[in-house]
C-alpha cells in the first residue's frame, strides 16, 4: 500500500510524525511523544499516537489505545491537567507508577454503555482514584467537552 492509498488518491500531502516533533495550532503547542523510533511493538494498540498539547499554561495528554507496555517509555512526563485515558480504562493500561507521574486532574475516559469488553477496569478506575482524578466517563455522560478560557479548565458534558 502506498500513503496515495491511504487518502484515496489525492494530492494531500501526508508526513509522517514520530516522538519528538513539535506542531503549532494556533497557540497550542502539540508535541508528539509517541511511537518513538526503534521500538520492537508486537501490540498494535502500541503503536497509538500519543500527544502532549499544551495551551495557556494547561496539559492535556492523548493517550490513543497505548498499553502498559509503551508507558515506561514515555516517562517522566510530569503532572497533566487532562489525560485522555488509554485504551477505554482497559486493566492493559494506565499503570501506577504511570498514572503517579501524570497526576491527572481529570481522566477522561470514551468507553460506550455495556460494552463487551467491560471497560473501563475497576483496577483503573482505583488508580484514577488513587492519584486524585476526577473521573469523567462517555458511558455515563456522552460526549465530553474541556475547555480553556483564560487558563481556566473547565470539563463538561453534552448528550
Amino acid at each position: 500500500t502506498t500513503a496515495g492509498d491511504w487518502v484515496g488518491n489525492t494530492a494531500t500531502p501526508i508526513s509522517v510524525t514520530q516522538a519528538g516533533k513539535q506542531y503549532a495550532l494556533g497557540e497550542a503547542t502539540i508535541t508528539v511523544l509517541h511511537p518513538q523510533a526503534g521500538n520492537d511493538i508486537g501490540d498494535m494498540n502500541d503503536l497509538s499516537l500519543v500527544l502532549l498539547v499544551e495551551y495557556a499554561g494547561r496539559r492535556i495528554l492523548l493517550t490513543g489505545d497505548l498499553t502498559e507496555n509503551m508507558e515506561p517509555a514515555l516517562l517522566p512526563i510530569g503532572p497533566v491537567d487532562v489525560l485522555q485515558v488509554a485504551h477505554h480504562g482497559s486493566y492493559t493500561s494506565s499503570t501506577q507508577a504511570f498514572l503517579e507521574d501524570v497526576r491527572p486532574k481529570y481522566a477522561l475516559i470514551s468507553c460506550g454503555r455495556n460494552n463487551e469488553y467491560g471497560h473501563p477496569h475497576n483496577v483503573v478506575i482505583a488508580r484514577l482514584e488513587d492519584v486524585g482524578a476526577q473521573i469523567r466517563r462517555t458511558d455515563e455522560e456522552g460526549t465530553l467537552l474541556v475547555r480553556i478560557v483564560e487558563g481556566q479548565i473547565a470539563v463538561t458534558s453534552k448528550n
